[in-house]
């Protein structure tokens, strides 16, 4: 089970995309999927979280996923 993040950004000025995950963010992110787990009965099902990141920069959008980004934060 992935949990999902996906940032977008488009100009670096404050930092890529991939900066936007902050440490409070990514509890944030964790304590609602430490939620659905326990909401669904799956608390003892491997998850991970992810990150895929998006920079709308002139031509094609440059597109990342970072599997595994971050571990669950408490």
């Amino acid at each position: 089970l992935a949990f999902i993040e996906v940032k977008a950004r488009r100009t670096d000025l404050f930092g890529g995309p991939k900066w936007a995950v902050t440490p409070r963010k990514q509890r944030k992110i964790s304590m609602v999927a430490l939620a659905y787990l326990k909401e669904t009965e799956q608390m003892g099902k491997k998850a991970r979280f992810d990150v895929v990141t998006i920079r709308l920069l002139p031509g094609d959008p440059d597109i990342e996923i970072f599997k595994n980004a971050f571990d669950l934060a408490y």
